[in-house]
């Protein structure tokens, strides 16, 4: 039987086959050569000279632009100073998203017709687009419950529980302690 591993990482799907060994892989199958090479060098304020520095700030300010590429600096620090959360952005990430997911329906169509296992081509089409469903429709859940537990939602959830439990101890504690006042239509049973 196949098996599946359904990510959503960056907005987009990524589909994983079985390996060999018949596990699913992850975004953490590295190879360790990979994992232990060194890509990062710290900048270190003052280490380079006052031309490039000079260089630096007039390809900033100019319309053409100096080549800094040689240079250990930062080429794109306009996109770190852009807004994330302007509307054309948004609309791109969304649309980019639809996408992702259209191509995603494809990919378990396309993975259904590689292993027919006897059954006709429009029933394994099938088959993909409901599995396709069922993942989307398991995506959008968590997604919601990601966004409710982000919002709060689950601590507040736990705060009314821990209010209805308190109300309940009260309620209980308050029969518990009852006192009952002799009357003739009262029964008192004996102490234990």
């Amino acid at each position: 039987m196949r098996k599946y591993a359904f990510h959503l990482v960056s907005d987009k799907f990524y589909w994983w086959e079985q390996k060999a060994n018949g596990t699913i892989a992850t975004l953490l199958d590295t190879k360790q050569a990979a994992a232990q090479k060194a890509t990062f060098k710290p900048f270190v304020p003052g280490a380079l000279p006052g031309q490039v520095e000079h260089e630096y700030i007039s390809c900033l300010l100019s319309p053409t632009g100096v080549d800094i590429s040689q240079h250990p600096i930062e080429n794109f620090v306009a996109g770190e100073l852009i807004n994330i959360h302007s509307r054309a952005r948004r609309q791109k990430r969304w649309q980019a998203r639809l996408t992702a997911i259209k191509e995603s329906k494809a990919e378990f169509i396309r993975v259904e017709l590689e292993n027919l296992e006897g059954r006709r081509v429009q029933d394994a089409k099938k088959e993909g687009e409901l599995r396709w469903k069922l993942a989307v429709r398991r995506f959008v859940m968590r997604t919601r419950h990601n966004r409710w537990v982000r919002r709060g939602g689950q601590a507040k959830m736990g705060m009314r529980r821990e209010r209805q439990a308190k109300k309940e101890r009260r309620r209980r504690g308050a029969l518990r302690n009852l006192q009952l006042t002799p009357a003739p239509n009262q029964y008192i049973p004996p102490p234990p």
